[in-house]
């Protein structure tokens, strides 16, 4: 909030024909808002995650009447946006439910440059030798931010049953909230690595590096966000292990795509990753980047840019 009167500034000063206020975090839609009322401006809101019902069903807000304030103060500056964008049906299903209009809301999914980004071999990642791994270590890699919402202790819990496992390697590439906490669990563990998070000119190689991709997902996040690394994992060409359960979205889109197993269950995550390596993945990954042609910048930025300017 402490840019707020600087980005008013500049939306005042430039008059521009759209301003776009992305959430999280929401409380910039103020500002965004009220800057767009006051240059005439067309308004568009993002929403990658409902950042207000993830804060009570995973994060650290509690209480019904909390709760109640904070969706009606939420609904309140939602509709006052000319148009929504939103990046998954469930999603949009849930702002309909907010008593929003069906009209306002627009799906669309987040994009990945499939030109930046594509099925690499193994040798091409030189992350390998930056982490000392053996030439025949299977790698399970998991690259994004690490918040509540990832569950990634799970990940580390399905590490300590594979720690038997002499050729198999967790690596967490990233930043967020959880990093501290994920290092001390995973401390006595010498088949979990860390990784920092890494600039976007390294993220081909840092992809190629994944035996396979594990998405793990918090239960009460399931359908109050979609994981924008999904595309970067599609388009690596790699196979994807995911913690989701039954009529989720995620569960949906990857039925026939990655291995699933049930959400916050290391047990099953760590049977999933055995499996894996035993698998053809062949028609699984093609299948994969069938769908990622979808999501690629080249099919959507045209449609974001029609819905920018009057969809």
């Amino acid at each position: 909030m402490s840019a707020a009167p600087v980005v008013a500034w500049r939306i005042i000063s430039f008059r521009p024909d759209v301003v776009i206020c992305i959430e999280p975090t929401l409380m910039s839609a103020p500002v965004a808002l009220l800057a767009a009322k006051l240059v005439g401006a067309r308004s568009l809101l993002h929403v990658q995650d409902l950042e207000v019902d993830a804060a009570f069903e995973v994060g650290p807000l509690k209480g019904g009447a909390v709760r109640k304030l904070a969706n009606g103060v939420e609904r309140w500056l939602l509709d006052g946006f000319d148009k929504i964008i939103t990046i998954s049906r469930k999603m949009n299903e849930a702002l309909v439910v907010k008593r929003l209009s069906s009209e306002k809301i627009s799906v669309l999914r987040n994009w990945v440059d499939i030109t930046a980004i594509s099925p690499a071999p193994k040798a091409c990642s030189p992350f390998r030798e930056e982490l000392a791994l053996p030439a025949n270590a299977f790698v399970v890699l998991y690259a994004g931010n690490l918040g509540p919402k990832q569950a990634l202790e799970i990940l580390i819990e399905a590490a300590r049953r594979l720690a038997s496992e002499h050729d198999l390697y967790c690596v967490v590439a990233g930043a967020g909230p959880m990093r501290e906490a994920l290092q001390r669990q995973s401390a006595d563990l010498p088949n979990v690595r860390f990784l920092p998070i890494q600039p976007v000119e390294r993220m081909n190689e840092l992809l190629a590096l994944a035996d396979l991709h594990v998405l793990p997902q918090s239960k009460g996040a399931a359908d109050l966000v979609l994981p924008s690394k999904l595309g970067g994992m599609l388009a690596s060409g790699r196979p994807i292990i995911a913690t989701a359960d039954p009529d989720t979205e995620l569960h949906d889109l990857l039925s026939d795509i990655a291995l699933l197993t049930p959400s916050g269950d290391s047990e099953a995550l760590a049977d999933g990753i055995l499996a894996a390596r035993e698998l053809d993945w062949t028609r699984r990954v093609e299948r994969g980047l069938r769908l990622v042609e979808t999501m690629s910048a080249q099919t959507l930025l045209p449609q974001y840019e029609a819905l920018l300017f009057g969809g």
